[in-house]
């Protein structure tokens, strides 16, 4: 009796020394040596070791971790060497293959051990226990424990181990999917600061460094030069030869220029044919000498498809101090020398104040645009969204649109960067906001009840006001908070991430969803991520387009999707343009997709013609209340 006591309570000791032991696990192989010592040394069995099986096609036992084994790991491998669990007879082999415990009380004189006998008795036992080692239902290997006396292993504590042993699993799948998450982690934070073309640095790290690198060079006096480069012929090429020769002129002029550059400076792809590089100099003339190595490098015609080509590049700079202070004025005058060195068909051209048409054209169009804004000259188009389980409209976004009385239809790329460096973007928003809040209300009077998602800047994060203006527009037309839906990007949150993180809680707190927008292209930190209060995330569209071509794009999707749910979020997908792309998604378990495949932006006043005729909305619950109403 005293004896069964002992054991049971041994089994119960290790039941929770393994709790204990997981509870404070930093990595597998840590986790794996720990159980195997505090089964013999803490717990009091002789000899354990744990084995998984190896998923080669020879399918060999792979000892991970031992205590207590005659010669240590080594040995234990040399014992276990070229052993098959697909084929093997012993205790370990048939576990794994079986997938249940093996148990044998009487090692010196049980037959079927027989071929293991000398080594029991060398290590001084006479009962073993082997136990399966479980991932999702399959087993990955086994925890062997010997005792020193026979008939060790009774019922009661067979039962206990088995626990401990899943415990053990547990916390192999709890480490294994935290370095799958790491992993993920560091994939999105990757591609969230470099090309996947190319692997430079992208538009947002440049944009960032030079954040940095401008407060470094006020701080020690420094000068710098920006420049932008221009490949004028990449969109001939893409024509005439297919965008896979494109994209070898783009890798291949990330390699030519990064060979040419000074030790220090940054070579970046902004978008498309763009290419930005950021340097210190000492001189108007050390500029031009690096202006003219770049120009040098691109001027060798590229191979391409056994013909050779010339790109004609182009380049612009500007200079600090004496170009811009800060660095979008930078970017925007070493783009006006690009465009100044295009026009008179030169290799590179500096920043001239003569040739900045922007300067009388922007004070022009500033003025416009607050009129129109106060005029009601704008409207909204609404683009569809649906939801990924039943294919059904579960929601628009409302875009805005500048109809000039003289130029017709001014495309947003014209007039929202604008508004944002004028700080009209705020009082844009509000009447996105009212106008979309407006229009919400009128078609849900005819049974139309779908959230409309408005985009916001960085300058309504910043707004002190903003809540509150967003609760007078919401009594305005006695609208429910869940009527209207805010996106935000990921850039605009971490301009200001503390400032951002107490908006989004007042915002959520009014009942109002949120989303992370263009989410991948920022350089926020998923941990950051976590702390705030939204309820979905956007993946990029410029992921979801190149997808069906690009594994990189879908690895980047599936493991946004994967972490989003993790965190508790919706994932929406943006850019989809065709069923390919719409049927991926669904499969790698996205939840809303947005795009022209669905719907390009349709004007207010003909959505609900559109809803009404739309097979996307046939089955859809908010149609047949319109109908219902409409009768």
């Amino acid at each position: 009796m005293a004896g069964s006591l002992h054991r049971i309570d041994r089994a119960h000791k290790t039941l929770s020394e393994t709790k204990r032991l997981i509870l404070r696990a930093t990595d597998e192989p840590t986790l794996l040596q720990e159980v195997c010592r505090t089964v013999v040394m803490r717990v009091g069995y002789r000899v354990a070791y744990i084995v998984y099986a190896g998923e080669d096609e020879r399918r060999l036992l792979r000892p991970m971790a031992h205590e207590g084994y005659d010669g240590g790991i080594t040995a234990l491998k040399k014992t276990l060497s070229d052993v098959s669990w697909a084929a093997g007879r012993g205790p370990v082999a048939t576990t794994i293959r079986t997938g249940k415990p093996y148990v044998a009380q009487h090692l010196l004189t049980d037959p079927n051990f027989a071929p293991w006998r000398d080594n029991a008795t060398r290590h001084g036992v006479a009962s073993l226990a082997v136990f399966p080692i479980s991932l999702e239902q399959q087993v990955i290997g086994a925890l062997a424990i010997y005792a020193v006396e026979p008939n060790a292993f009774e019922q009661q504590e067979l039962n206990l181990l088995t626990e401990a042993v899943q415990d053990v699993a547990f916390g192999v799948a709890l480490l294994r999917a935290r370095i799958e998450q790491d992993r993920a982690k560091a994939t999105i934070e990757h591609m969230a600061h470099y090309d996947r073309l190319t692997g430079l640095p992208n538009h947002a790290y440049f944009e960032e460094h030079l954040r940095r690198t401008l407060m470094e060079a006020r701080s020690f006096d420094r000068r710098l030069a920006s420049f932008i480069i221009d490949l004028n012929r990449l969109r001939d090429i893409n024509d005439a030869f297919g965008f896979h020769h494109g994209d070898h002129v783009l890798k291949e002029v990330g390699t030519r220029l990064s060979r040419v550059l000074r030790s220090g400076a940054l070579l970046a792809r902004m978008r498309g044919d763009e290419f930005a590089v950021l340097g210190s100099v000492t001189s108007t003339e050390d500029a031009e000498s690096v202006a003219q190595q770049i120009a040098e490098a691109l001027d060798v015609p590229f191979n391409i498809g056994g013909i050779m080509i010339d790109i004609d590049s182009t380049v612009g700079i500007s200079l600090y101090p004496e170009h811009g202070k800060d660095g979008p004025q930078l970017m925007r005058r070493a783009d006006v020398a690009m465009n100044d060195a295009k026009k008179s068909s030169k290799r590179y051209a500096f920043y001239r104040p003569e040739q900045d048409e922007h300067r009388a054209q922007r004070l022009a169009m500033v003025g416009e645009l607050r009129h129109a804004i106060a005029a009601n000259q704008l409207t909204l188009y609404y683009q569809p969204k649906i939801d990924m389980l039943d294919n059904r409209i579960c929601g628009l976004e409302a875009l805005v649109r500048w109809i000039h009385p003289e130029r017709g239809m001014i495309p947003p790329d014209e007039f929202i960067g604008l508004a944002e460096q004028s700080g009209l973007i705020k009082p844009l928003t509000d009447w996105v906001i009212a106008d979309a809040l407006r229009q919400a209300a009128a078609w849900r009077s005819e049974g139309l009840a779908l959230p409309i998602a408005v985009n916001l800047s960085v300058h309504n994060l910043r707004d002190p006001e903003f809540v509150q203006k967003i609760e007078w527009s919401l009594r305005a037309v006695d609208a429910q908070a869940n009527w209207i839906e805010l996106e935000i990007t990921e850039g605009a949150v971490m301009e200001d991430p503390a400032g951002a993180l107490e908006i989004l809680k007042r915002l959520r707190a009014l009942g109002i969803t949120l989303f992370i927008d263009d989410f991948g292209t920022g350089y926020s930190s998923l941990g950051y991520l976590k702390k705030l209060p939204v309820h979905a995330v956007k993946i990029d569209k410029s992921f979801v387009i190149d997808m069906i071509e690009d594994q990189d794009s879908e690895a980047i999707i599936r493991t946004t999707i994967n972490l989003g749910h993790e965190l508790g979020l919706k994932v929406v997908a943006e850019g989809v343009e065709s069923r390919r792309a719409l049927d991926r998604l669904a499969g790698l378990g996205c939840d809303v997709a947005q795009g022209y495949f669905i719907s390009k932006p349709i004007p207010g006043k003909d959505l609900r013609n559109w809803f009404d005729h739309s097979s996307w909305a046939a089955n859809d619950t908010s149609r047949r209340q319109g109908d219902v109403a409409a009768r």
